[in-house]
């Protein structure tokens, strides 16, 4: 389906919600400049490190240049990362498409997964790319398809 899909290292997500509530935040961008393989690796590294320190779980797909992320983790450090990452200036048109509260992780073994699509991928996504089509993800019932369409890359 996809030219490669890398999970992180096995991890202990608490996914059971007892004592926090749960939050899941979807967004894309579109990169400032390339990313080199190895500096794509780089970042990866980095963030799954620093993600597997918060309890923060999700994927990133990336395919020509557009990056699709999952967020999930307690709302108060998701919405802290968001902040962060919103300001890097290795991208631009930052959007998010989802933000609340969920029950349980969809993707609680990846501290960071990483989907490369190709165009099988692509075609999953029904070839809708929410960055190209303004406000289109921001509706309540775009924004829930999209999240029942990333699961699909579990």
């Amino acid at each position: 389906m996809w030219r490669s899909a890398v999970k992180s290292a096995p991890r202990q997500a608490d996914d059971t919600g007892v004592g926090k509530s749960l939050y899941e935040l979807i967004y894309g961008s579109v990169q400032t400049r390339p990313f080199t393989p190895v500096k794509l690796s780089e970042l990866l590294t980095q963030s799954r490190a620093h993600n597997q320190q918060l309890d923060v779980t999700g994927v990133l797909l990336h395919q020509n240049g557009v990056f699709i992320q999952v967020l999930e983790g307690e709302e108060k450090i998701v919405s802290a990362l968001y902040d962060r990452i919103s300001r890097d200036q290795r991208h631009k048109n930052v959007a998010v498409f989802r933000r609340g509260p969920i029950q349980a992780r969809q993707f609680a073994g990846w501290s960071m997964g990483f989907v490369e699509l190709d165009v099988t991928a692509m075609r999953t996504l029904g070839s809708w790319n929410p960055l190209l089509q303004k406000g289109a993800a921001t509706t309540p019932l775009n924004a829930e398809r999209l999240r029942t369409i990333l699961a699909t890359f579990r």
